[in-house]
């Protein structure tokens, strides 16, 4: 029993080394801690029905707090066609001028928001915006590309609570799915065409 223990224990360790040691070394702030940059890259997340979820509504209300305090000029919504029109709105209905809001539509996994921004032709400074739980891997699969970027945590203080067992569950839930891809990215086995 004892060697079972200490054999899961010692799994447990290696499945999580990599992911705290990427989410160790990237350095998150918050948008009252970002510095002037000349676009904020918001991440997109699945929408269904053309409804933000509350987490991706998160992301976008802290584009928005960038914006109107001024640290950037451009809101660059980053997603698949219709749901980066979906966030397009959403920005528009907070009213973000459509002037100040660019589409990154080639955007169906984390890493194409990156190399999209690394191939203008213009290089820009550039702030990421997503959760703390998935900023540590767009860390890592932008870091090849030496993008100018500053990382901010879409994480509100006022999320609505869900209860000790489901928030458990569900941050639980995607801090492994997190170590399971940073684990993906380093072997090189990131899915090709699905997921974000």
């Amino acid at each position: 029993m004892r060697k079972l223990l200490v054999t899961l224990v010692l799994s447990g360790a290696v499945f999580a080394a990599p992911w705290v040691w990427q989410t160790l070394s990237t350095p998150i702030t918050t948008f009252k801690g970002a510095t002037s940059a000349d676009a904020a890259l918001i991440f997109g997340a699945v929408v269904r029905g053309g409804q933000i979820s509350p987490l991706h509504r998160e992301r976008l209300d802290t584009g928005v707090a960038l914006w109107r305090r001024g640290t950037v000029k451009t809101l660059v919504v980053s997603n698949a066609p219709s749901a980066a029109r979906t966030m397009q709105k959403y920005l528009e209905a907070q009213n973000v001028p459509a002037d100040a809001i660019a589409m990154d539509t080639t955007a169906i996994r984390t890493p194409d928001t990156c190399k999209a921004e690394a191939a203008r032709q213009d290089p820009r400074s550039v702030i990421f915006v997503s959760q703390k739980f998935h900023l540590p891997r767009i860390a890592l699969h932008c870091a090849r590309y030496g993008l100018d970027a500053q990382f901010v945590a879409a994480d509100h203080s006022d999320r609505a609570w869900l209860g000790t067992w489901t928030t458990l569950r569900v941050r639980t839930g995607r801090w492994i799915r997190e170590a399971a891809l940073i684990w993906g990215v380093l072997l090189n086995l990131y899915p090709t065409d699905e997921g974000t």
